[in-house]
């Protein structure tokens, strides 16, 4: 199944790469010419927007990272409010669109359509900011740089190596292909490790180390859930805490509330809220909050608690707990994986 999807990235990204622009590419034209049946059309354009997903939420995440106070609120309720009206644009396609089978099609082509506008919008933003004495803003100056302004509207990736274009992520995918048809007969390289409640699991994609560390996120009186909370760590100690509340929709990060053991400090200004496949996800990636206040936090405390709040501002809503017991331990095996002291 993976060989599969991975082959399928690769095809749409050499389409992609052949288009001027992926604001005139038309997925459901494509995933029409290319395939009879109803569930392949399905297939076809579910891997099209996973692949506008990755790259939307992979430029998401590098500016916010980059952004800081005002700038970085209103770039955060921006991109709430862009998920928020292509869902409901989208979804308004459904009722006018003829025959469900035909509907879900044009609806999904819809999301594809506003996808890729935004996503050209955002590759703008980052050329826009690129060069801080023609714009007098500093606040992306680090951004890698790319021919942005010719390949406005392609697929681009977010790695430590820098922006990857269609071309450069199409040969990536192919050699990760390659790797996993090999994975047959070779062991992945990797460890994991469960430390009380925390389960821990580090790759080396060779050229970078990555460790994910997810405990349960509980609902009050329940001993089980689908729901977790996530923190990614990279080399350099980059850090992002992501909370996922599975078949739940959480319309803003105001509306969730957070505390570490009897500390209630609400909600956390600047995070990003998105929904996917029913479940919401809060990632928060601000380098300072996370350095100097909630890791600390963390390190120290018992238990994290969050409140799914009624409403803004309000005392009643759904509440949540996850243990800190072992998150120590389980960060400090992260670390020594990415520094190369674990092995």
């Amino acid at each position: 199944m993976r060989k599969q999807t991975l082959f399928r990235c690769v095809v749409f990204l050499a389409l992609l790469s052949m288009q001027p622009s992926v604001k005139a590419y038309d997925a459901l034209e494509a995933c029409r010419s290319s395939f009879q049946l109803t569930d392949e059309i399905h297939d076809c354009l579910d891997n099209y927007l996973d692949l506008m997903d990755q790259n939307l939420g992979d430029l998401t995440v590098f500016i916010d990272g980059e952004l800081q106070g005002s700038e970085r609120a209103a770039f955060n309720r921006a991109q709430n409010s862009f998920y928020s009206y292509r869902r409901e644009n989208c979804l308004w396609y459904l009722e006018i669109g003829g025959p469900l089978v035909l509907a879900e099609q044009v609806a999904k082509n819809c999301l594809a359509k506003m996808s890729q506008n935004r996503l050209a919008e955002l590759q703008a933003l980052i050329a826009g900011y690129n060069d801080p004495a023609e714009t007098g803003a500093d606040a992306l100056t680090n951004l890698p740089d790319a021919t942005i302004d010719e390949t406005a509207g392609e697929p681009i990736l977010i790695t430590p190596e820098g922006v990857q274009s269609a071309d450069e992520a199409a040969a990536a995918l192919q050699a990760s292909a390659q790797e996993t048809g090999a994975s047959d007969t070779e062991e992945d390289k990797g460890l994991s490790a469960f430390l009380g409640e925390w389960q821990v699991n580090c790759t080396d994609a060779g050229s970078s180390k990555r460790c994910t560390l997810d405990v349960p996120l509980l609902a009050q009186g329940s001993a089980s859930s689908d729901s977790i909370m996530r923190i990614s760590r990279r080399p350099n100690e980059r850090t992002t805490v992501e909370l996922r509340f599975a078949d739940h929709t959480v319309a803003s990060p105001e509306l969730i509330e957070w505390r570490v053991d009897n500390y209630t400090f609400g909600p956390v200004p600047g995070s990003i809220v998105k929904l996917e496949d029913n479940t919401t996800r809060q990632i928060i990636n601000e380098v300072k909050f996370l350095r100097d206040d909630l890791l600390p936090l963390f390190r120290s405390g018992s238990e994290v608690g969050v409140v799914l709040l009624d409403e803004p501002e309000g005392s009643t809503g759904e509440p949540f707990q996850a243990t800190l017991l072992g998150f120590s331990r389980a960060l400090t095996f992260a670390d020594g994986y990415i520094t190369g002291d674990l092995q």
